[in-house]
């Protein structure tokens, strides 16, 4: 103790060692003191062996670390199966949540589905597939072929009216092209 006990203390010492120093001294006082407090006599513990396995009861642990000078061990046996319960119940209940969440998944898919295939079957109703139209309009070979020379005959007037207005529309580019102010310097 001589030693230990003739450090100066931290105020009269320079630096950040000695006072750190000063401190792991200090430290070490505080346990020697508690250490020659001590009676030296470890108790000894009720153990019961078996199968090479040494186990001592939470009382007998808690007896032996009162003497050591520790704290006992909180025993928390009141409302542990409760605990347990709880627990299980709380699995359960996530469980079930999950379940429900998937099953909404399932039915939002179901119905995203069904809507898609209304909406599908109502925009193919409104469409006239091959035969509905020939049955309506053709209800013989003589009226189908009237109805197609019909069909040729407007046919060939849209593409004489196209053909004209394209004429029409070339032959006034070009005329806006070569006017005679533009041809003025040519001979």
């Amino acid at each position: 103790f001589s030693a230990v006990s003739s450090l100066h203390p931290p105020t009269q010492q320079k630096g950040l060692w000695h006072s750190c120093l000063h401190t792991w001294h200090r430290g070490c006082l505080v346990y020697l003191r508690e250490m020659s407090s001590f009676s030296g006599a470890v108790p000894k513990a009720m153990v019961s062996e078996s199968n090479g396995e040494i186990s001592a009861s939470v009382d007998e642990t808690n007896r032996i670390r009162a003497a050591l000078g520790l704290k006992p061990l909180r025993m928390d046996n009141e409302g542990k199966g409760n605990n347990d319960k709880a627990k299980e119940k709380n699995i359960e209940e996530e469980l079930a949540k999950l379940e429900e969440e998937e099953r909404q998944k399932d039915i939002a898919t179901k119905l995203t589905q069904s809507r898609l295939q209304r909406q599908q079957r109502a925009k193919l109703a409104r469409v006239k597939t091959l035969g509905e139209a020939d049955d309506e309009d053709d209800s013989s070979t003589a009226a189908w072929l009237a109805g197609s020379r019909q069909r040729t005959a407007a046919n060939l007037k849209k593409e004489k009216e196209r053909a004209a207005a394209k004429a029409k529309e070339l032959a006034e580019q070009e005329a806006e092209q070569y006017d005679s102010a533009a041809l003025s310097g040519m001979k």
